[in-house]
């Protein structure tokens, strides 16, 4: 790094170390749950201080969250080192509003729609116990994984269904025909199936803890609620399953919204990489 000549830009992909091991520890506290720990709540003091050393050797740092910008300010970073470029999303989409008819039924269940890896940090837990207050004639919720259910999520209630070895044909067949997309994680970088469910027309339910801010709107096609805690998902489909009508309203407004594109996240990189040189050539 001594020999660098230009300015020193970082992408910080996650949050700081230790705000997920702040966050994760108190979401332990919350759920009382017994899980084993995630990679940054096993770093040493080494590894925490040469984390703060990159921060405070870079010129810059990118981020793909409002959220980790956030973090990053304050922990001390200024923030006008700090850019926000969010991830992007394929535009086209012709599965987008496919499954509206099909939806549009009030006499089926409603359809939760779960994709990723069953991980601590992305709030599996809350969403299952809210689950358990609810009958499969009421709601059913499709978890689409690699991973093995943990001990700690099982048993699953008789209303959660897990895919495992979906294909892409699949995975947009499902897209089709859910009502809501639901991962309120507990912290995450970004998230990119946010914007993939957003892509397909399906509004989401998410937490601030996120970059479900940067690409939607809630109450217009998404839904935020609070992380480290089951009751907020469960009012919202109280009141999904008493008013239609508001499930409408953001299924209709996530099929007119398009998330960012790839190409308007180079976008975004690309100033942010503009406004760090032109400030180290002032600097300099």
């Amino acid at each position: 790094m001594e020999n660098v000549q230009g300015p020193r830009v970082l992408f910080q992909v996650h949050p700081l170390a230790s705000q997920i091991r702040d966050e994760l520890a108190h979401d332990r506290e919350l759920s009382g749950l017994e899980v084993g720990l995630e990679p940054e709540e096993l770093l040493d003091e080494t590894d925490v201080q040469r984390e703060r050393g990159n921060l405070e050797a870079a010129h810059s740092i990118i981020c793909a969250s409002s959220f980790v910008a956030k973090g990053l300010s304050a922990s001390g970073v200024p923030s006008g080192r700090v850019h926000v470029a969010p991830y992007g999303a394929d535009r086209a989409n012709t599965y987008r509003g496919a499954g509206t008819p099909a939806r549009s039924a009030t006499n089926r269940p409603l359809q939760l729609l779960w994709v990723g890896q069953l991980a601590y940090r992305k709030g599996p837990h809350w969403l299952v116990k809210a689950m358990r207050e609810f009958s499969s004639k009421e709601v059913v919720l499709t978890m689409v994984t690699r991973s093995a259910v943990p001990t700690w999520l099982a048993p699953l209630p008789e209303n959660v269904r897990i895919i495992n070895n979906a294909s892409a044909e699949d995975l947009r067949g499902y897209y089709a025909t859910t009502d809501l997309f639901v991962m309120p994680s507990i912290i995450e970088g970004f998230g990119l199936v946010y914007s993939e469910a957003l892509a397909h027309g399906v509004p989401i339910v998410a937490t601030a803890n996120s970059g479900a801010p940067d690409v939607a709107q809630h109450g217009r096609n998404s839904w935020l609620v609070h992380p480290g805690t089951s009751d907020a998902i469960v009012d919202l489909i109280d009141a999904l399953l008493l008013d239609r009508s508001l499930l409408t309203h953001l299924r209709e407004g996530a099929e007119m919204h398009t998330p960012p594109t790839w190409p308007e996240f180079r976008h975004d990189v690309n100033l942010a990489l503009l406004a760090t040189e032109r400030s180290f050539i002032k600097s300099s």
